[in-house]
């Protein structure tokens, strides 16, 4: 199994899905972190939505369409952001 099949594979299982973006959420530094303290978990859009827009949005990496490399590399559980609409 490559990388990028791993982190597919962990994105379409709820429980884990919901584990690596609860992991995310808890290193992220305070200033966002407050935005979610209270979230709600969107797995069709594979984010946790925080308050005032912010999300915590996962990705199969950096930039999915264009190809592997040192600075848009894969990893076996994709990558999180934090997003503003």
């Amino acid at each position: 199994m490559t990388n990028e099949q791993a982190a597919i594979a962990l994105s379409q299982s709820k429980p884990r899905l919901l584990k690596r973006l609860k992991e995310a959420k808890s290193v992220l530094m305070l200033s966002y972190r407050r935005y979610f303290s209270q979230w709600k978990f969107d797995f069709e859009n594979k984010c946790l939505i925080g308050t005032d827009g912010y999300r915590l949005q996962w990705l199969l990496r950096l930039n999915p369409s264009m190809p592997e490399s040192y600075n848009n590399q894969q990893t076996t559980r994709g990558i999180v952001r934090v997003t503003h609409a």
